[in-house]
């Protein structure tokens, strides 16, 4: 299964950027799960294969990469941080998976890994 994880900052290891970098190499080391991440960092970077960097980007910029990026990928999982709109990109996370049709899971730091993903 192809999973998507949103992320605030890629280059942070602190609290919940490294939680979420944490649970991708957990799920692809025990899993046959491959991840990919999305970026919202003030800066956009030039992406690889699995990661999105989407940073300054206006919002309709953002859509057209992002949706491009799922059909590429083959994404049948997206996952979204955060239980209520805590940042205006968990918005934009919940919003462009609605538009795109694309599954989400909604859950905290603590429940990315395999379990939680396979039984919500």
């Amino acid at each position: 299964m192809n999973i998507l994880f949103f992320i605030d900052e890629i280059n942070s290891n602190s609290g919940f950027n490294y939680d979420i970098k944490y649970a991708k190499k957990n799920i692809e080391s025990l899993t046959n799960h491959q991840i990919f991440l999305i970026d919202y960092s003030d800066i956009y970077q030039n992406s690889t294969q699995d990661h999105l960097s989407m940073g300054d980007l206006s919002l309709l910029n953002k859509y057209f990469k992002l949706k491009k990026f799922i059909n590429n990928n083959n994404i049948q999982l997206a996952q979204v941080r955060g239980v209520g709109l805590g940042s205006l990109n968990h918005f934009y996370s919940y919003f462009f998976c609605y538009l795109m049709k694309t599954k989400f899971v909604i859950s905290t730091s603590s429940q990315i890994n395999d379990y939680s993903l396979r039984n919500k």
